[in-house]
């Protein structure tokens, strides 16, 4: 379990970081996630995906929060927990506001936040901005973002510049992620990342403005499956996938279907002569079926009408009913009796 705060300047890559985190270390092991953060299921694993997340408000409470359920709700391992992401920080969680309503249960929520089998990653502007209980005590890494694209090539930027256009002096577009232990710029430096992130920009709404009258509650987006996949036609298989099917079709034991019994003439008569009532009868006569069998069957009724006690066999009870009086009895009337009886006779 870990407190991740996630800093920059507007436009380094703080909340696009966040989405390749939730990609590649929560959602696709599985992990679950819940965000305020609108992401694109579907642009990120495809239309056939089943991939689901929590979202909660754009400015949750404790209460919010706490809708979104248990992060590792099967496991003690901390390697399992779920991902918990919130944006924009400082406009709801600031040190000017620090006499909310409710500020003192959404802080308890995060001390708690471990129990609740969720790592936190909370993405602002500066640590400076949040609250100070939630600086000083929880934020356990501090990760800080910068934008490389408007750095000018060292030397040769202005040359570039002039032979190829202004564009051509600077480096490409790339953002850099250096992680440091607590919320110091002198603390030990833990990791350096850099990334392009050119496949994450369709996969969350790069311009979505965070609200504090958010329409909704805590709910789970349904996966892209539900929404798209399961109505359009299934996708080709990549041509490995086929190909180790065909091998492992061409060398796998054979099949055998179970054999397939007839049924006993005496059940497919009976059956026979159901269906040949009225639509109207069958299901009265089918009851009076199955309760002439409870009865032959019960050690203390009428035994097996050989003259023996004891149950009597799902076949035997059948063989007695078609015998002729059970189904005239089940038929339900002297006419239908006589039909059924004249059926049973030939």
């Amino acid at each position: 379990m870990s407190d991740y705060a996630f800093t920059g300047k507007k436009g380094t890559g703080k909340s696009k970081h966040a989405i390749k985190v939730m990609r590649d270390r929560y959602l696709s092991r599985g992990r679950v996630v819940a965000t305020n953060l609108d992401v694109n299921l579907s642009a990120m694993f495809g239309k056939f995906s089943k991939k689901t997340y929590v979202r909660v408000p754009d400015k949750p409470a404790a209460f919010d929060l706490l809708a979104a359920g248990h992060g590792n709700p099967d496991s003690y391992d901390e390697e399992k927990n779920g991902g918990l992401f919130l944006d924009e920080m400082a406009t709801w969680l600031n040190t000017r506001s620090f006499s909310d309503k409710g500020r003192t249960d959404t802080l308890d929520f995060f001390a708690h936040g471990r129990k609740f089998g969720w790592d936190t990653f909370y993405i602002m502007q500066d640590v400076g901005q949040v609250d100070k209980q939630l600086r000083e005590s929880f934020i356990e890494y501090t990760v800080r973002h910068r934008r490389y694209d408007r750095v000018k090539i060292p030397m040769v930027g202005n040359l570039l510049g002039m032979l190829f256009g202004e564009r051509a002096a600077y480096l490409p577009r790339f953002h850099v992620a250096t992680t440091r232990a607590g919320t110091n710029p002198q603390d030990l430096q833990t990791d350096n990342t850099w990334f392009k992130g050119d496949d994450l920009h369709g996969c969350y709404d790069t311009r979505q403005i965070f609200r504090p009258d958010y329409p909704h509650g805590t709910f789970t987006q349904l996966s892209p499956w539900h929404l798209e996949g399961r109505y359009l036609p299934e996708p080709p298989k990549p041509w490995l996938w086929r190909l180790i099917a065909f091998f492992r079709g061409v060398h796998a034991p054979p099949v055998f279907k179970p054999v397939v019994r007839p049924a006993v003439p005496a059940v497919a008569r009976v059956r026979a002569l159901v269906m040949s009532l009225p639509v109207d009868q069958r299901a009265a006569v089918v009851q009076r079926y199955f309760s002439f069998i409870d009865r032959q069957g019960d050690p203390a009724g009428p035994g097996r009408g050989d003259g023996a006690a004891g149950p009597m066999s799902v076949a035997g009870a059948t063989r007695a009913l078609v015998s002729g009086r059970a189904v005239a009895r089940a038929a339900g009337s002297p006419a239908s009796a006589g039909r059924t009886a004249a059926r049973s006779a030939a």
